[in-house]
């Protein structure tokens, strides 16, 4: 069994700018979930109270980890202790980020 961290984040839909899931994340997040012998652990560093991590829960989650930041903090340094304590065997994100702060946007480098 290989424990496979999936980074969250919220995008924005390019026409109206509300908050919704990230498309690259979510795919992230469907790759993981389809894996055999796979525990997925989702994790989203920001704020808790945002709405568009529903829709993550909605695509099959049990749940969600969310690490609660200020808004405008770097995300970097609570993931990198985060997935440091849990020892993940696989870090999945987005490819890209979409606008805003997308997981897409981390340093592979500092999560590594």
């Amino acid at each position: 069994m290989v424990d496979v961290a999936v980074l969250l984040s919220v995008g924005r839909h390019p026409a109206s700018g509300r908050s919704r899931r990230a498309g690259a994340d979510a795919r992230a997040l469907a790759l993981a979930l389809a894996l055999d012998s796979a525990t997925v652990h989702a994790v989203h560093a920001g704020d808790p109270g945002e709405g568009a991590l529903r829709e993550y829960l909605g695509m099959g989650l049990s749940a969600l980890t969310v690490l609660a930041l200020a808004a405008g903090c770097d995300s970097v340094d609570a993931l990198v202790r985060h997935l440091g304590a849990r020892g993940p065997g696989i870090v999945l994100a987005g490819r890209r980020g979409e606008g805003g702060e997308d997981s897409g946007m981390v340093d592979r480098k500092s999560v590594v």
